[in-house]
């Protein structure tokens, strides 16, 4: 067998989401310890806030994610993933890739794929500020997909950066957001919702049980079959995370 991808994880954006993503990473792959490839994981919760950078009231987290992704790739990172989908907007992940090579496995691009897949026209995106200020997701599309992004009205908005930021903390969020949370994935008319920001991945057994694309999830099969085509020359399994 030829040598096994390195996986490198760009993580602590936050830090919560990014170990439950290595857990769920993990778990994909089936048999003993020596089945599981090589994980690289940079957890650094001191990489300033991107949404505050993107609305221009924060500092750039552009030389700590720089100085991370520089140590994966001296680590020998081979496949390397950003559980954080604000960090796809460009104003960041363009720098980031015009200064470093990172073989960047794209998270917003494969919620999407998953969208089409399931043959989703319109997705609703329930994620940050700065990844609905920044297009992120319209960023990520292409002529492949016809799929139509709406956002929350400003004040459901609200209600999801309220519990964002009490994941964020660590601590449990009020039945009442999650029930307005549940109500404005059920009445937004879309066809599905995207769990664009992977703090909401942490709460996924809270929300309704059809209907969601969870990012991190997306993320994590996708960093699954990029390693078993490395081994194996072949596409993975295809998944579902409905």
């Amino acid at each position: 067998m030829s040598r096994p991808p390195i996986i490198g994880i760009l993580g602590g954006m936050g830090p919560r989401a990014t170990v439950e993503f290595e857990r769920r990473l993990v778990n994909l792959f089936a048999g003993n310890d020596q089945a599981i490839p090589p994980i690289v994981s940079i957890n650094d919760g001191s990489i300033p806030d991107r949404t505050q950078f993107l609305l221009g009231e924060g500092a750039d987290p552009h030389e700590k994610l720089a100085a991370a992704a520089k140590r994966l790739l001296a680590c020998g990172a081979t496949i390397i993933c950003m559980p954080c989908n604000t960090a796809h907007a460009e104003p960041i992940l363009g720098r980031l890739q015009a200064r470093l090579d990172l073989p960047l496995v794209h998270m917003p691009a494969g919620c999407l794929d998953e969208a089409a897949m399931r043959g989703y026209r319109s997705v609703l995106v329930l994620g940050t500020e700065g990844t609905r200020l920044s297009g992120v997701f319209e960023n990520a599309e292409n002529t492949g997909r016809s799929i139509i992004c709406q956002y929350p009205k400003r004040s459901d908005q609200a209600v999801i950066n309220r519990v964002i930021a009490t994941v964020k903390r660590g601590e449990p969020s009020t039945a009442t957001d999650i029930l307005r949370l549940r109500r404005i994935v059920s009445t937004s008319g879309s066809d599905g919702a995207i769990l664009a920001c992977t703090e909401l991945s942490l709460i996924r057994e809270r929300l309704p049980k059809l209907g969601i694309i969870d990012s991190l999830e997306v993320l994590a099969h996708r960093c699954h079959e990029q390693t078993m085509m490395a081994y194996t020359g072949r596409e993975g399994a295809n998944y579902d995370t409905r």
